[in-house]
Order: structure tokens, then sequence, then C-alpha cells
């Protein structure tokens, strides 16, 4: 809007005073005359009076009254917007704390895709509860600060819009990545066009709300708890003891860690969780929100009962390293639990109970120290609001947001690349925070995504560049996952002339080997190939069909009698499959009791860490998983496309 300039001779400054009768604007301040008054600044609420408004609560309008009407409790405006900066200042190390535990996401989902099983257990502990913990403080400082109908405003536009817009928009997109992914490690040989039928054929209404669970859970937990406070606020309960009490709890370290970790201890037993709980689908699971509400109540708790933060940074380090301990230990701890099957309660004569309660404390405590080691350390360390922390915690929320889509992105852009797993794994993750903030600078931070996500826009570092890259990375991550012979040659590695003869040269391999025209729908029998008594094929199928190709061929499917024989084929097999191959052992019949395809208890396991654990409720096959460093086995369900190999009964002349 363009503001009047001053009318006397030479001045440029805005007229802001006038006449109370007309109320134009005339003159600046500078080259007013006695009688006039400001015209642009807030009249005195009673109606007698022309003056100046400049008083009002810390905790509503900024101006209501005059020095004369002010009432008890007002403040200066000047004095507020003081004592707001000091407040906000703060506030930064909180808000950095909230940033990087949404940036941890990245971490966590690229360490599932590599199955890193102690990175993930030791960020997953720690990373919801305090997510909460920090919602509820914020959400407490809007609700005191203003009046409840702002709050709950602000909490729409921040939390439910965003989880609704979003979860529509990217269910579509995750679902064509994943099944991508998926359809990559089965061996199927265009996965692009299989994704892209699968993602058509229906899938774009979202069937689970994916890694947005978490606002899909807020809103429940913050309507809860408002409600609570509003009712507490109309009744004549105040409790001031049991805040008192409460205040001196929270304030201290070791009671702080006995208070929530009490809390903690008795949830994950109550209802026998090993972890902290997540849940993608949309009906509501009323014990998760009651979880979750306890940890946004706490942090409410710290907010409303005017607990000193800096009570928080004793002992952040000591706190911290503890959290770190005993993660390792619950890690640790945890794997020999989930692989118990009687075998500690055998050696130890011990009730598999008392393993149980021993790992909820070990989780318990891990959970706690982290969550409250880490907010001292960002408190202590992250309070000055500098401009790197502040555009970090502004990215956050789309990092949030779109990182899962990427993660399998680079995920695959690696699946080729002969190096360490924790070296790729590293990559994949510094590859997708780089994107991230990408599409963040260029798409998002200046525009009106921004101001959606964030409430208002912000100006881009370097817009330019940033489109710029986002361009050519996109047009080169195109030509890389739609090349049907790079899918091929990092699916199978002797597709495209890459022969097993090339790759084994001292092995006595038959390729391509005859398959005596037998056919089978859904099986690839082109590209198999004999090494020693064994025939391989990579175009495989289901578990199935695939012990069907076995016997029609002549043979059946492979199954290691003892782990010399294993050891053995293991030599020269990853050389030939880099991803994945049956391993023919089920446990339909009886839940996790494995039997072979003689009907015979295993002889030998090499069970990943934490496996089997049928996830899902489904997994009743097993493989052996090739890209990784150490070839191990997991279990999945019997409806995946794998590769096979077959024994055969005699050798062929």
């Amino acid at each position: 809007m363009k503001h009047d300039r001053c009318k006397y001779e030479g001045c440029l400054k805005s007229a802001c005073f006038g006449s109370n009768v007309n109320r134009i604007r005339m003159f600046c301040k500078l080259h007013k005359k006695n009688d006039m008054i400001n015209i642009t600044a807030r009249k005195c609420k009673i109606v007698s009076c022309d003056k100046q408004a400049s008083f009002g609560f810390l905790d509503g309008p900024r101006c209501i009254y005059c020095a004369v009407h002010k009432e008890d409790k007002m403040v200066h405006a000047s004095k507020k917007r003081e004592f707001m900066e000091k407040e906000n200042k703060r506030l930064h190390g909180l808000d950095s704390y909230r940033a990087i535990l949404m940036i941890l996401g990245v971490v966590l989902h690229t360490a599932l895709l590599y199955q890193l099983g102690k990175v993930i257990s030791s960020i997953h502990t720690f990373r919801m509860p305090a997510f909460f913990l920090l919602s509820g403080y914020f959400g407490a400082l809007l609700f005191y600060k203003g009046d409840v109908t702002k709050m709950i405003q602000n909490r729409v536009k921040r939390v439910l819009l965003p989880f609704l817009v979003f979860v529509f928009l990217f269910f579509p997109i995750n679902t064509f990545i994943w099944t991508y992914l998926d359809s990559f490690n089965r061996g199927i040989v265009d996965p692009f066009s299989y994704s892209l039928n699968f993602t058509i054929n229906g899938n774009f209404f979202p069937t689970d709300i994916m890694h947005f669970w978490f606002l899909y859970h807020l809103i429940f937990v913050i309507f809860i708890v408002v409600g609570i406070n509003l009712w507490m606020e109309r009744s004549s309960y105040s409790f001031p003891k049991l805040k008192n009490k409460l205040k001196r709890t929270l304030e201290g370290p070791w009671s702080f860690f006995i208070f929530v970790g009490g809390i903690n201890f008795f949830w994950w037993s109550l209802f026998r969780w090993g972890s902290i709980p997540t849940d993608t689908s949309w009906l509501p699971n009323l014990i998760i929100i009651f979880y979750y509400t306890i940890f946004y109540s706490i942090g409410w708790l710290i907010y409303s009962l005017k607990i000193d933060l800096k009570s928080f940074t004793n002992y952040a380090w000591v706190i911290l390293i503890i959290g770190i301990l005993f993660s390792l230990l619950f890690n640790s701890f945890n794997h020999l639990f989930h692989d118990y099957n009687n075998k500690i309660g055998m050696i130890l004569q011990l009730d598999k109970v008392f393993w149980y309660l021993v790992n909820t404390f070990l989780g318990t405590v891990a959970l706690v120290f982290w969550t409250r080691g880490l907010l001292g350390l960002f408190l202590k360390y992250c309070s000055s609001g500098s401009p790197v922390w502040r555009y970090i915690s502004d990215s956050s929320y789309w990092i949030f947001i779109v990182h899962i889509s990427l993660c399998p992105l680079a995920f695959l852009l690696l699946a080729g690349w002969t190096a360490p797993l924790l070296l790729k794994f590293l990559i994949s993750v510094l590859l997708v925070f780089f994107v991230c903030l990408l599409t963040y600078d260029g798409f998002v931070r200046s525009t009106f995504i921004g101001k959606f996500l964030n409430g208002r826009p912000y100006p881009s570092f370097k817009k330019g560049p940033s489109l710029i890259l986002c361009f050519f990375g996109g047009v080169g991550a195109l030509v890389l996952f739609l090349n049907p012979t790079s899918v091929m040659e990092r699916t199978s590695p002797w597709a495209k002339g890459k022969s097993p003869i090339l790759l084994l040269p001292k092995k006595n391999v038959v390729y391509p080997y005859d398959t005596k025209g037998v056919s089978l729908e859904g099986i690839g029998l082109l590209r198999c190939a004999k090494v020693e008594n064994y025939v391989i094929c990579p175009d495989g199928g289901n578990f199935k069909d695939s012990k069907k190709a076995c016997s029609l061929l002549g043979g059946s499917m492979t199954f290691f009698k003892n782990k010399d024989q294993y050891e053995s084929v293991m030599k020269w097999l990853p050389k030939l499959l880099k991803r994945r191959v049956w391993l023919p052992i089920t446990d339909s019949k009886n839940e996790g009791v494995w039997l072979g395809i003689d009907k015979k208890p295993l002889t030998f396991d090499l069970w990943y860490p934490n496996e089997p654990n049928d996830w899902g409720k489904g997994e009743d096959c097993a493989e052996i998983q090739l890209w990784r460093k150490v070839p191990g086995w997991n279990d999945l369900p019997c409806d995946a496309k794998l590769a096979f190999i077959c024994e055969m009964k005699a050798v062929s002349k």
C-alpha cells in the first residue's frame, strides 16, 4: 500500500498525524501541529479517551489501553516486544532439536533399506517420544500465549492440512517407488512397467498413512490434551500441591528418569511392547494415542509449570552417554531376546517373562536418557539462533515429508556398486539430505508451499542454482532408472553378454542351460545356467512355482544339508546373483518352527539379527540375501518372486 507523504515541503516521511475530527493524515511526527494526534496508532479502548493505546497483557493484544486507563499486570508494548523476543530466543534450541529429530527420519529409513538393525533401534528408541514431548511444549506455548481458538487454528494449518494434502499427494508416488524397489529386489526384468501398472490399477487412494502417521496421531493427541486443560480451567480443580511436586520432579535429571521411565516401563510391560509402536492404518489405535499423549503432556507440563529450561542442561553429556551405553545394551540384548526360541531359558533355566522385563528396562533407560540428554545439549549449544540452524529448522518439515520417496531411489542408485555396506549407507543418507535441501531451496522456501508449511515464505539461499541442479539431477535419475539395460545388468550379472562362463572360469559352467522344453507360467527358464551339479535361474518366480520348476527340470530346490555344503556354494553364488535367492525352508505348518523340504528341522541356521520376525504376519518362506556384505537369511512372503537354485539328481552328460 502506498503511504501518504508528509505535507511539509521537502519532507519525504510518511504522514501519521492529523486532526481528530476528520482523521486525515497530514504530517509526520517531526512536523505535526500541537493539536494533532497519531491517526495510525491504536486508540485507547475507553470511548471518551483519545490517547494512544500502548499497554496490554503479555498473553493478549499488545495495545489495548493508554497509560491512564491501563489495568493491573498490563505492560508497555515495547516491554512486551522485548519479552517476546527473549522468549523466542530461548526456543531456538528446542526448534533445532525438533528439526534434527525430523531429519533423523532420513537416517532411519535409509538404515531400514540396508537392514542396519543397531542404527534403526538406536534412533527409533527415542525419536517419536521426543517428537511428542517437544510438540507438547510448543502446543502449550500457543495455548497460554494466545486464545484457544488461535491455537487450534494454528495446529489445523500446520498439522491437519499438511497431513491431508501430502498423504493424498504422495501415496501414489510412494506406491510406485517402493513397488519399483520391491520388484527390483525380486528380479523382475522390467520393474518400471510392473510398478507403473500396479500403481495405475487402483492404488491412488491412500490405504495407509505411511510415515505421516506421526501427524495423524498428533491431531488426536492435541485435541485430547487441549480438552483436558479447558476442562481444568473451567472447573474448580487446580491441584497446586501436585503441580509443585511435578515441577520438582521434571526439573531433576534423576527424578525425571524415575517419573518418565516408570510410566514408559509400565506401558511397555502392560501391552508387551518390545520397542516404540507405530501404526500406519487409518483406524486410530487408542492405546498408541494414549501412549504418545503421555509424552505430549510432559512437554505441556514443562511449559505450563514454568520449568526453567536451563535445568535440562545440567549433566546433559553424562545423561546422553548413559543413554548411548544403554542403547547398545538394549540392541545386543534385543537380538538375544528375539532369538529366544527357548534357547536362553534352557541354558539359564529362567522364565521368559524375566528376560522380557530386562529387555523393557534397558529400552526404557535408553529412551529417557537419550531424550533428556539431547534436549539439554541442544538448549546449551543451539540457543543462539544461528542462520545455519535456522535454515535447517525451516527445511526440516519439507525433509520429513519428501525423504521417504528419495531413500529407495538413493538405495537403487548405489545397488550395483560393490562397496562396503556402511559406506553406501552414509552416501545414501547424504545424497537424500542434499536433494531434500535443493528441492526445498528451489521449490519450497520462497513459494506458497513454504508459506503453507512454515506459516510464511522465507528468502531462498540460492534459488537459481538449486533449480538448475534439481533439473539436471532429475534428468540423470530418469535416464538411469528408465534404462532397461541398466536394470537388467543390476538384476542379473550375466545379462547382456556377461556370461557365467566369464564370471566363473574355473568352474564347470554350462550356459545357457538346456531346459529341455520345460515351461511354466510366471517362471523364466531361458537364462538358466548350470554350475557343477546346480542349476541357477535368475528370472525366478514365487516359492511354489520355483519348487515346481526344479522338479520339472529333474531336480529339487537346493536344501543345504550342512554348513559345509552351504559355504561351498556361497563361494561362487554371490558372483552370479547379486540380489536374493530362495531358501527351501518354511514355517507355514507351525509358526516359528522352520522345516526343510524333507520336512525335517534345520541342522543349522544363518538368520540375520532380529530375524525371522514374521513381519506383517505373512512371512512363511525364507531367502538368502546376497547383496549384503555377509550373505544371510531372512523370512519373507511366499508369493515374492526370487531367483532359485536347483540341485540336480544326477550330473548330465
